[in-house]
């Protein structure tokens, strides 16, 4: 239905005044007529409701827009009043701008028709000063920029929705920092010779020395959305794995090697003697199970295992294990950690002097078990996956990968696939356990830090998510590539877990860097796969990095830290 626009002609009030149509939709609540010349703003009415006269001076230069405002892009009801007879000006640089008109017309002879023009960024003079409801304490904890390197801000206020910011660490100046009445950020660089461009990261930035980006307020006094509980497995490991922290192969190592939650209980593994690097064949003491409540995190017994008995899975009521003993074998024991049986393994391509079990993964929905062989510290070779029908655990399939998917950690993929991460090579592929065989291989690229390994992967639906330092990569099948640059160069981007509560982030846990008086602790953060963004906060997991994750049917998260023979519990609030 067509609405009516009233415009009056200022100095030319004795001509007849035109009856202007036109139709800008339901929605839209302010209406403003505006001059441009050479796409330049010249002038314009003050916002005025649709079902108000809307006076205007004709400038015969100009071209006329008429633009309209709708109340749900700008928000609060005030903010909506408080811009009714404020007169559009023109945005430059960091002034906060106005939501982006929904309706644009172009007057001409007393019609609105539709156009290609585009008016410029427009704001108001009280837009400028406003300063929203609730300003946060801008306390950054860094941002997520698009620049080649993450860079930690130093943020003061600069008066009224004003701060200045030290970018001097990034090479950029001291630029201003404006908060618009929405709380959206701008920050105004100060070097010409910055042009900020999207680089995988889910920003959006302007050529030239003004460029938007978001800046997350950090507040580290916020409680953690978890309940911590710790509790010891044995004696602390000596020494520490600080050098090897920067590789997969640290979650190879170490005494302490898997755990696997089943009934009511959490089972650990760990060989009392073994050292890093020591080959399976030679004569060790056997393998320890310490079984824990789940509940009550107390100790209620140990059992003596297979020596070399690393990867644990569970299925139905049985715990699966794989060990060496002169030949490759699958452990079967109950949930109190009891041997029920073993099953030869068809795997003597895979000799324990050059290869390591990287993971056992069930499939009970497709009734197969993956059993996945990288090669070891000590070795160049590739890998493989010993594909099971689970159950009569007989032997479906045999895969020998390339070396340049020789792989270092394996998750599930749906029901039929197993995709697997070579680390070492920057690369992920899909395994079809139909067939035993590659059904999708993508280089994931780090164009900043060539030699950076990537680290323990995450499956969600169609996605591979795998840190690599400071940077995140999201991997689909098709093989598109996005990086999302971590905001804190202190951190490298360790291990990822799904957090069970909210299938929409993700817990990617960080180790420092640079390790502080021996010790690189361990900090959860979050990843919103909605927004592709790490979301502000951190919160302190352990004192040392994490070495394997585990989430159970309860959503509780598990942590098991090596160096400190430790097994942590995240209950999520």
């Amino acid at each position: 239905m067509w609405r009516w626009l009233w415009i009056g002609l200022g100095a030319a009030a004795c001509k007849p005044v035109p009856e202007v149509r036109y139709e800008p939709g339901p929605e839209v609540t302010l209406i403003s007529v505006v001059a441009l010349v050479d796409g330049a703003l010249r002038g314009a009415t003050p916002w005025t409701p649709t079902d108000q006269p809307l006076p205007f001076l004709i400038d015969d230069e100009a071209r006329h827009l008429v633009v309209g405002l709708d109340g749900a892009s700008i928000g609060d009801p005030d903010l909506q009043a408080s811009l009714r007879g404020e007169r559009p000006i023109e945005a430059r640089g960091c002034d906060p701008s106005l939501p982006t008109p929904t309706f644009v017309g172009e007057l001409i002879d007393g019609r609105v028709s539709a156009t290609e023009l585009v008016p410029p960024r427009l704001s108001t003079a009280g837009w400028q000063v406003r300063c929203p409801p609730q300003t946060p304490e801008l306390r950054i904890d860094a941002p997520t920029f698009c620049l080649s390197q993450a860079c930690r801000p130093v943020l003061s206020p600069n008066g009224a929705c004003r701060y200045q910011v030290d970018l001097s660490g990034c090479g950029l100046g001291k630029p201003e920092l404006r908060v618009d009445p929405r709380g959206q950020i701008c920050v105004g660089l100060d070097s010409e010779r910055f042009a900020c461009e999207a680089r995988g990261s889910g920003q959006t930035c302007l050529d030239g020395p003004s460029c938007p980006i978001h800046l997350d307020p950090f507040t580290p006094e916020e409680p953690p959305p978890f309940d911590r509980a710790v509790v010891t497995v044995g004696p602390p490991e000596e020494g520490t794995f600080s050098n090897y922290v920067n590789s997969s192969r640290y979650f190879q190592r170490g005494n302490i090697r898997d755990l696997v939650r089943i009934g009511d209980r959490v089972v650990v593994v760990r060989n009392p003697e073994i050292q890093p690097g020591s080959a399976c064949e030679h004569e060790r003491p056997p393998n320890v199970l310490y079984l824990f409540n789940a509940d009550t995190l107390s100790l209620t017994g140990t059992v003596a295992a297979e020596r070399c008995l690393n990867h644990l899975a569970q299925h139905a009521a049985e715990i699966l294990g794989v060990y060496y003993d002169r030949g490759w074998f699958l452990g079967r024991f109950d949930e109190a950690g009891q041997k029920l049986g073993q099953v030869p393994l068809d795997a003597d391509e895979f000799p324990p002097s050059q290869y390591d079990v990287v993971d056992l993964v069930p499939f009970p929905e497709g009734g197969r078990l993956a059993v996945v062989f990288g090669a070891s510290e000590n070795s160049a070779e590739d890998g493989g996956v010993l594909v099971l029908e689970l159950g009569s655990f007989r032997l479906l399939h045999s895969l020998r990968l390339p070396a340049r998917l020789r792989p270092a950690f394996a998750h599930r993929a749906g029901n039929a696939e197993l995709a697997i991460s070579a680390a070492e090579q920057q690369r992920v592929a899909w395994i079809d356990l139909g067939t035993g065989t590659v059904a999708q291989e993508v280089v994931v690229r780090n164009e900043f830090l060539p030699d950076a390994t990537l680290m323990s992967s995450l499956v969600l639906g169609d996605r591979i998510y795998t840190p690599g330092h400071e940077n995140l990569y999201e991997v689909d099948r098709s093989g598109m590539v996005e990086r999302r640059l971590f905001h804190d160069p202190e951190q490298l981007l360790f291990a990822l877990s799904p957090w069970p509560k909210d299938p929409t982030r993700v817990l990617v846990v960080a180790v420092g860097a640079v390790a502080l008086s021996g010790l690189r602790p361990s900090s959860g953060v979050w990843f919103d796969t909605r927004t592709d963004r790490f979301e502000p906060g951190r919160w302190h997991l352990a004192d040392r990095p994490v070495s394997a994750i585990e989430v159970d049917e309860q959503q509780r998260v598990w942590l098991l830290i090596r160096e400190q023979a430790e097994l942590v519990r995240l209950t999520p609030r």
